[in-house]
């Protein structure tokens, strides 16, 4: 069978400080047993899910703070990675469908835009979780200026996520540049940034949110590769570099991976170039600029805790660098483009 090397991604972060909420077991039970409650999968899908521990990825990403918060964020973590799930399933009418994920994404995003009017459906019920627990408890806890920005990354999230299902549904691959731009919005990251001052308790003014070293982190995806490619999805940065380069996917996740190391270096760099605003403004920008640091290690470290991308063999994957090609699935979608794996 086929493997590859997986590059050093946790060490790539090494100088992030890196620790995990104290409160990290009790809150992922309680948002195991409400999100259980809702009933929308199967014990086996459930089991799965369980497996994955979301709660261990907000509790790396967000190490301080109040356990309340804790569970708004760990509330939305859930959601949104079992709504993105859904819109990755291949089984579902919502894969290969871009009416049917822009129809999913209107209805995610009324409970935003919408919530006092919003109307539960059984087309995605998932959205009723997030209306009758989350966002209203987020509301009455967050600032104006967090509702805000998480508003927006959410609209921007939920446009491009119906956008890739389209580029899915065509069949067609993108070029490097027009997928990194999308996977910028599709990764989700930004949904997190209104999380951190949520955590902390802090308001970061606009003058400095909108600053564009602020605003430099960048994200790749790497580690997501091998789940994807057995559903016959290549909508993922190491497929796309492997197909518009035509080079095999060995030398592809390489590539990748120096271009995230040259974002984490080019984090430390811009860290230096941060501008002063006025005595109160610097020190929220320090504690948010610390806060990202934890998110951006934190769930580094959660890539090698779950099961979510090496599966059971997640440990011996962090052990020995080395993952086994998963093989298609029998319900996958064939591929419109062979991937290459030999190196010569």
């Amino acid at each position: 069978m086929t493997t590859l090397h997986i590059p050093d991604i946790a060490g790539a972060v090494s100088q992030m400080e890196t620790s995990v909420h104290p409160d990290a077991v009790e809150v992922s039970q309680a948002c195991n047993e409400w999100f259980g409650s809702y009933n929308l999968m199967s014990q086996p899908q459930w089991d799965e899910m369980l497996k994955m521990e979301y709660g261990l990825a907000t509790a790396r990403g967000f190490p301080n703070g109040d356990k309340e918060r804790l569970r708004l964020a760990t509330d939305w973590f859930t959601l949104l990675f079992n709504y993105d799930d859904l819109l990755d399933d291949s089984t579902s009418d919502l894969t290969h469908n871009e009416s049917g994920a822009s129809e999913a994404s209107k209805i995610m995003l009324s409970v935003l835009l919408d919530t006092d009017n919003f109307q539960p459906t059984s087309r995605l019920p998932v959205a009723a979780a997030f209306h009758r627990y989350s966002w209203t408890r987020f509301q009455a806890s967050s600032s104006p200026s967090s509702q805000k920005r998480f508003i927006d990354s959410v609209i921007g999230y939920a446009m491009a996520a119906a956008k890739q299902t389209g580029i899915r549904e065509s069949r067609m691959c993108p070029s490097l540049e027009e997928f990194i731009a999308l996977r910028r919005e599709t990764g989700a990251v930004k949904t997190c940034y209104p999380f951190v001052q949520h955590m902390l308790e802090i308001d970061v003014p606009d003058k400095a949110w909108h600053h564009p070293i602020i605003e430099s982190l960048h994200e790749v995806d790497i580690s997501s590769f091998n789940r994807e490619q057995a559903a016959g999805d290549h909508q993922n940065l190491v497929a796309i570099v492997s197909v518009t380069k035509d080079i095999p996917v060995q030398i592809a996740m390489e590539y990748v991976f120096l271009m995230y190391q040259w974002a984490v270096n080019q984090w430390f760099q811009l860290l230096t170039q941060i501008p002063k605003f006025d005595p109160e403004t610097d020190e929220i920008v320090s504690k948010y600029i610390r806060g990202l640091e934890h998110l951006v290690s934190g769930l580094t470290h959660w890539t090698f805790d779950t099961e979510r991308y090496f599966g059971p063999q997640r440990h011996e994957v962090k052990d020995t660098m080395r993952v086994t090609v998963l093989p298609l699935e029998p319900w996958a979608a064939e591929p419109v483009q062979k991937l290459k794996y030999a190196v010569f």
